[in-house]
């Protein structure tokens, strides 16, 4: 086990612990919180639970109706080893042709967006209260630069990696901001799902990581790119 790797399971497991739950046990969010304990990562609190709780079902709505092999990878609150930030979610695999991928989702419980003064971010009631925050898809997109520039075995392997954001309570009247190419370039490539889009997210995910990644010795893909220099 390693500090970077906190929650890492099948699709099917995640759903499972997502969709299957009966009252009394425990749920998905439960479930993340232990992981972080056991690595000893406290510091998150009744919030960032309750994000867990609220967004972590809503992503496994999308992956419950895909045709993503249950045996591809999740990963929640992985740490890249530069990065002093979690990336939300997390999916491991490779396309129909074999190609290796990763995905990053940022997820967001936002139901609104304004425009901000400052270039990729928007103006909103986020985690700290009003003010500017990373559009979702730069903050996914952040993550996946830090990961392709620092990361050998991306590098070495061609890894592909690939961001997009999921804000499923915001209301499809936002997409015109949130998508706007002029004021956000990167969501060309990192498009930004809102709370309508659910099959075009599916869709966006099954592009690259609809099989699982095998090799003969294989333990994961992230626990490869982890291990990695």
């Amino acid at each position: 086990i390693t500090l970077m790797i906190v929650y890492h399971e099948s699709v099917r497991t995640f759903l499972d612990q997502c969709l299957l739950t009966k009252p009394g046990e425990k749920d998905i969010s439960d479930i993340v919180a232990e992981d972080m304990c056991k690595h000893s990562l406290t510091s998150f609190g009744a919030s960032q639970k309750e994000a867990w709780k609220n967004s972590l079902p809503a992503m496994a709505k999308v992956l419950e109706k895909s045709d993503i092999d249950r045996e591809v990878e999740v990963a929640i609150e992985y740490k890249p080893s530069i990065s002093k930030d979690r990336i939300d979610f997390l999916l491991c695999g490779t396309d129909n042709n074999g190609k290796r991928n990763v995905v990053v989702v940022e997820l967001k419980q936002w139901s609104d967006a304004n425009r901000s003064n400052k270039p990729d971010f928007v103006f909103t009631n986020g985690g700290g209260g009003l003010g500017d925050y990373w559009h979702p898809s730069y903050q996914a997109g952040n993550y996946i630069n830090i990961m392709r520039n620092f990361n050998a075995y991306i590098q070495d392997q061609k890894v592909g990696m690939h961001a997009c954001s999921y804000l499923h309570n915001m209301q499809e009247k936002f997409s015109s901001f949130l998508d706007d190419v002029r004021l956000f370039p990167l969501v060309e490539s990192a498009p930004a799902y809102l709370q309508g889009d659910a099959q075009k997210l599916q869709e966006f995910l099954e592009k690259y990581v609809s099989k699982p990644y095998r090799s003969e010795h294989n333990p994961g893909l992230l626990y490869e790119i982890d291990n990695s220099e």
